[in-house]
């Protein structure tokens, strides 16, 4: 498509998204590339549970949280083939997240992106467990992001649906936020890369 594969915005009722081949053909071995983001979440005020896709081969990011509130983002191939064997990188960060959370982000491969791995600004309340950062599924063999694994900040938000009494441009902290157990190797850059926040 010219713009993401997929996107939802302003939904104020929980939903999955299960099994799909997202920039990718349907066997997940090959790009067909969406022009914008493989997957987009914004402006979300329910859970939303994205399980088991492959968002990769992308223009965009493969996955992009835009104030967002209790997004579930499990099990998922973000940058490499559907076995997690392979890269078929996405044209910026495999996974950006702003103005969000909390969230629950375990057990994705996020490797061979044309970034960061995870760029994360202003997110708050959210764990980061178990995942596979500039590795392949095995959590061993290098398949690099081009940037740093995982970079942590604050930034300036806007008003939201999660957050209506916001004023434009105020400060959102990155505060609170649990990163255990996730591999985060190989990777064109710092490791971890957290500048701005408290209590992370």
């Amino acid at each position: 498509t010219s713009g993401p594969g997929l996107r939802i915005r302003y939904a104020t009722a929980a939903g999955t998204v299960s099994g799909n081949m997202i920039g990718v053909n349907a066997s997940g071995t090959a790009a067909l590339a969406n022009q914008g983001a493989g997957i987009e979440l914004h402006n979300l005020s329910a859970g939303v549970t994205v399980d088991n896709n492959v968002s990769s081969g992308n223009a965009g990011s493969g996955v992009n949280i835009y104030q967002a509130l209790g997004v579930t983002l499990t099990n998922n191939k973000i940058g490499t083939n559907a076995s997690g064997t392979s890269g078929i990188g996405n044209g910026s960060a495999g996974l950006v997240v702003s103005c969000a959370g909390p969230l629950s982000v375990s057990g994705n491969v996020i490797s061979s992106n044309a970034q960061y791995g995870g760029y994360l600004s202003g997110v708050t309340g959210s764990t980061f467990v178990g995942n596979f950062i500039g590795t392949a599924a095995d959590g061993m063999s290098p398949l690099a992001n081009a940037g740093p694994g995982i970079s942590l900040n604050s930034t300036a938000c806007g008003p939201s649906l999660r957050d209506p009494g916001l004023e434009p441009k105020a400060v959102k902290v990155a505060v609170q936020n649990v990163f255990d157990g996730n591999v985060v190797a190989h990777n064109n850059g710092d490791g971890f890369f957290i500048w701005g926040g408290t209590g992370n």
